[in-house]
């Protein structure tokens, strides 16, 4: 039975002691969790969060790269994506980039706020969603900068407003001005 299989397997791999899953073994966990077959009484919200702090936790340079990229954007779980992006693959603009998509396709969604959080991390040199370090964060400052600080907009990052002066910065700024100012904030204080 799976349940019984990844109910034993959890505390494991949250404890540190199993490090790394075969690829057949890691998409199976991924989608009994999605399924939410772990506590049928929660909703896919918390066995996201659960899932997440699960793949943070694997050596995630012995997953299957592609696997685990394809079934995170299949069953949306974006912070796990974002993990991978920037911790396997050291691409820290696509996250920012895909933020930027959502708030223009969809400014009422509630996880558009969390551009905010993934802001403060980078610029302040830590890894999100986990909380660690960035081993080479002056890299990772700059790439996010790159795009917020551009005084003209870039063909493949959308912007409400391209025809203004720093046009993301812009828009982080008109979308949820405090807490742009507090990402900017955070960013001095760590320089």
């Amino acid at each position: 039975d799976d349940s019984v299989f990844f109910q034993a397997l959890e505390p494991f791999i949250l404890s540190g002691l199993i490090l790394s899953l075969p690829p057949v073994v890691l998409k199976a966990l991924i989608q009994y969790y999605v399924k939410g077959e772990n506590h049928p009484s929660t909703n896919m919200g918390d066995n996201g969060d659960l899932l997440t702090e699960i793949i943070c936790t694997l050596d995630i340079k012995l997953l299957d790269i592609d696997l685990a990229i394809q079934l995170c954007k299949q069953h949306d779980l974006r912070e796990c994506l974002v993990y991978i992006w920037n911790f396997v693959l050291n691409d820290y603009q696509t996250p920012l980039i895909e933020f930027f998509v959502d708030i223009n396709n969809n400014p009422s969604s509630a996880d558009n706020f969390k551009i905010y959080t993934y802001l403060s991390y980078i610029l302040t040199g830590r890894q999100y969603p986990i909380d660690k370090f960035i081993n080479n964060d002056m890299a990772a400052k700059k790439s996010i900068c790159d795009i917020l600080f551009t005084s003209s907009t870039i063909s493949s990052v959308p912007t409400r407003n391209g025809n203004t002066i720093f046009p993301y910065l812009y828009t982080l700024l008109k979308f949820d001005s405090l807490e742009m100012l507090s990402c900017i904030n955070e960013f001095f204080e760590d320089l």
